[in-house]
């Protein structure tokens, strides 16, 4: 996949790409149907790990994002940011490892589990394996395409 195929792929998930070098990450979660609503304490912590990370302090970001998880196990959003910030770290394994858990936690959210895909995409990549990254971003795009794979 192109650059720009890429890019447009992100969009249509409502994914940004920080040009600070964040090379994934998901706009903030919606309550819907899919997704119930987060307890208001996680989100807090949610809120100031994002902070920690764009102010440069990954460690204190994935503290805090693991004490927010420690409180609310079953939120697939704290997952994926975890997620997030492990790729960023380049602990390419873990980020797969994680982003996989996410979307175990899903349930039927597509726009998450598609962009689980991605990063698992871009994780693979990170590891050397194009193969395995091809097939990650294939998923993606089923999910966004008839929802499953």
């Amino acid at each position: 996949m192109s650059f720009h195929g890429w890019r447009a792929l992100c969009a249509r998930l409502g994914l940004l790409a920080s040009l600070a070098g964040s090379p994934l990450a998901l706009a903030a979660p919606t309550s819907s149907a899919a997704e119930p609503a987060a307890r208001p304490a996680p989100m807090v912590l949610l809120t100031r790990a994002q902070a920690l990370a764009n102010a440069g302090k990954p460690a204190e970001a994935a503290a805090t994002l693991e004490r927010a998880i420690r409180i609310e196990p079953r939120n697939p959003w704290l997952w994926h940011r975890l997620a997030v910030l492990r790729l960023q770290e380049g602990q390419h394994s873990l980020a797969v490892e994680l982003a996989k858990k996410s979307n175990v936690l899903a349930r039927g959210n597509r726009r998450l589990v598609a962009g689980n895909w991605l990063l698992i995409g871009k994780a693979r990549a990170g590891l050397r394996d194009a193969e395995g990254a091809a097939r990650a971003r294939a998923r993606a795009r089923g999910y966004l395409r008839r929802g499953g794979p």
